[in-house]
């Protein structure tokens, strides 16, 4: 978490930086761009990267061959998506709207397919367990990735120049990747077909799936909006570092120590139960802060063109509540990609279903709002599965009245921020916004603390005995 911290942060300045550089049209292309370019890394990937989290720690002799394999088909994949850039620029220019997009799509696909080469970097050092080394990697490419990116925009102040920042950022990626793998597996990094097909019949369900899953509220908008009204939509989807640092630390963490267990008959409740209150414990309370500071949020990192983004980052902020629920994690390292495709399939059958009626009668929030929809559903769904595979009733199907008392405590700490904000709202926004933070901060720890959720470390010892003898393996149906 402290390594992806620093990379966060990071992260986290560049579109807030952008922002206030280049016009809001400009920006809405940017945003167009790297959705694009979040769609193709994510789509490329083929499940591949992924997989290592499932092999690795099952089969630590074969590592150099699952990894080699891994990137040649990465590599290749990259290939294709460099094609497709080039083939589909101008039909998306035209489906959007925005004749730029021709000049910039291939260095998006330039860019995509080096850094699909090097996904894999933290995932082998996360399997591995060499968290220290993860961190180190993790923080210090994405400092680099701000200064030959942001350095590139800053000096330039033109989006080109931002885009070929990043290429050479993914291709210094890769360097550093290849040696390092090479200086540490030798002989054994070689490409093995049999262990890749093998791995190839896992990843392709969770690729399918991860296709299925895909949001398209953003596809969506960008062809029936101007890019200028896409900028406010896009800010209001305003990703807070914290939550996905934490839910990609744990899950990845979880998803390693559930394959060890796994292997040896140990039990695994309590693992999921542990991750879900750790997990609670942070952003449940995350998202409420942010609730109640969200336009002193805006008003220090934005322009005042995007006070209309604040209404949409309320309502988007509430989504990150199912990211205490790191159901995919737990799902593949059953081998349940199969599961996760239906899930994911109903969650792009949902929002198709209701974005253009709730669009229509709730403006650019309506997009969001089938987003809170259909992660409803798709969590419930794999909670389900999760406790038949944990072999769990309802009453152990979640750590729930830890999550209970978190939500709670929550409330609790909520009500004196509220009240310290209202009667302060003639303060600078930074200074109502920190303080209002604080006032909720210094409310909610002692509340935990008292009610003994803070300190505890116990892995739910009722349920690890419990599920002695009931643990699944992922053959097992």
């Amino acid at each position: 978490m402290v390594g992806r911290g620093v990379g966060y942060v990071v992260l986290f300045a560049m579109p807030i930086t952008l922002s206030r550089m280049f016009t809001p049209a400009e920006y809405g292309t940017y945003k167009q761009l790297f959705m694009i370019f979040g769609l193709l890394l994510g789509m490329g990937q083929i499940g591949m990267a992924e997989s290592l989290y499932y092999f690795l720690p099952r089969s630590p002799e074969k590592a150099g061959r699952y990894i080699a394999n891994t990137i040649l088909l990465l590599g290749l994949s990259g290939l294709l998506l460099i094609g497709i850039t080039y083939v589909g620029a101008a039909p998306l220019a035209r489906w959007w709207s925005n004749p730029g997009l021709v000049t910039y799509l291939p260095l998006v696909g330039f860019a995509t397919a080096l850094m699909l080469v090097s996904i894999s970097f933290e995932t082998v050092l996360v399997s591995r367990s060499e968290y220290k080394a993860a961190s180190i990697l993790y923080g210090t490419t994405d400092l680099a990735r701000a200064v030959i990116v942001l350095g590139s925009a800053l000096l330039t102040r033109d989006l080109h120049w931002l885009l070929i920042g990043t290429v050479v950022y993914a291709a210094l990626r890769c360097l550093a990747m290849l040696i390092y793998l090479v200086r540490h597996y030798r002989s054994e990094f070689r490409v093995d077909v049999q262990l890749g097909l093998e791995q190839l019949k896992y990843a392709l369900p969770y690729t399918i799936a991860l296709y299925a899953g895909i949001a398209p509220q953003g596809f969506l908008l960008a062809s029936w909006v101007p890019a200028a009204v896409f900028a406010i939509y896009s800010v209001g989807c305003l990703e807070v570092p914290l939550f996905e640092m934490a839910a990609n630390a744990f899950g990845n963490v979880l998803m390693v120590n559930l394959g060890e267990h796994l292997r040896s008959g140990r039990p695994v409740a309590g693992l999921w139960h542990q991750t879900t209150e750790r997990l609670g414990l942070i952003l449940i309370p995350l998202v409420a802060a942010l609730l109640i500071t969200a336009p002193e949020l805006f008003a220090v990192l934005f322009p005042s063109t995007y006070r209309d983004s604040v209404p949409i980052f309320q309502v988007y902020v509430l989504t990150a509540l199912f990211s205490v629920l790191p159901t995919d994690y737990v799902l593949r390292s059953y081998a349940e990609n199969r599961t996760l495709l239906v899930l994911k399939l109903v969650q792009l059958v949902t929002v198709l279903s209701v974005m253009h009626y709730l669009v229509d009668h709730f403006g650019l929030v309506g997009a969001v709002i089938s987003t809170l929809v259909a992660s409803v559903l798709f969590k419930v769904g794999a909670v389900i599965r999760i406790g038949r595979l944990m072999q769990l009733g309802v009453r152990d199907l979640l750590a729930w009245r830890s999550l209970a008392l978190i939500f709670v405590a929550t409330g609790l700490a909520s009500i004196p921020a509220a009240l310290f904000r209202s009667a302060f709202l003639h303060w600078p926004p930074l200074a109502l916004g920190a303080m209002t933070t604080l006032v909720f901060s210094l409310a909610y720890v002692p509340i935990v603390a008292a009610w003994g959720l803070l300190p505890r470390s116990a892995i739910w010892p009722r349920l690890l005995r419990r599920n002695s003898s009931t643990s699944l393996s992922p053959s097992e149906p």
